[in-house]
């Protein structure tokens, strides 16, 4: 099966998560780990990849505007090519939801926008959004951030 893992990253905590996906995945597999700004979503429309697993931070309630715009030209690539992956899956890091954290930062109302986005590209199988807690801008992830993508991997391999 041919893997495509694609990434924003600023501080390195996606893209531990990318490279932690690829091992993951490796065995059996031809897997690509890029970082979005390094590939473009023809390069890998062009590839006729199996499965895309793609992610990145939250900025100000938002998905990162380099993987929104990679996920969303990339789906545009795919429906223009007639093309349809087995699968997608997504993930975002994010702070953790404070008791005073506004509404439109929490978690459940972003995980919907990483949901459309995931949404916006042709699958047969779209296999859920995984949140990961980041304290600060900077990291560290949550305590198990491991444990948390390892289950994530399994529910996409089903």
């Amino acid at each position: 099966m041919k893997i495509w893992i694609v990434y924003d990253s600023k501080f390195g905590n996606n893209k531990q998560i990318a490279e932690a996906l690829g091992e993951i995945f490796k065995e059996g597999n031809a897997v690509h780990v890029q970082y979005a700004k390094k590939i473009s979503p023809k390069e890998v429309a062009k590839d006729e990849p199996d499965m895309l697993l793609f992610g990145g931070p939250l900025r100000a309630g938002n998905i990162s505007f380099t993987i929104k715009r990679w996920g969303s030209n990339f789906g545009r690539t795919l429906k223009s090519r007639g093309f349809k992956l087995k699968k997608v899956a997504v993930w975002g890091t994010h702070g953790r939801d404070d008791p005073g954290t506004p509404a439109k930062f929490l978690w459940a109302a972003v995980e919907q926008k990483w949901k459309t986005l995931m949404d916006s590209v042709p699958a047969e199988k779209s296999t859920g959004v995984q949140g990961i807690n980041v304290d600060g801008m900077k990291g560290p992830m949550e305590t198990g951030w491991k444990d948390l993508i390892t289950k994530f991997a399994e529910q996409v391999k089903i």
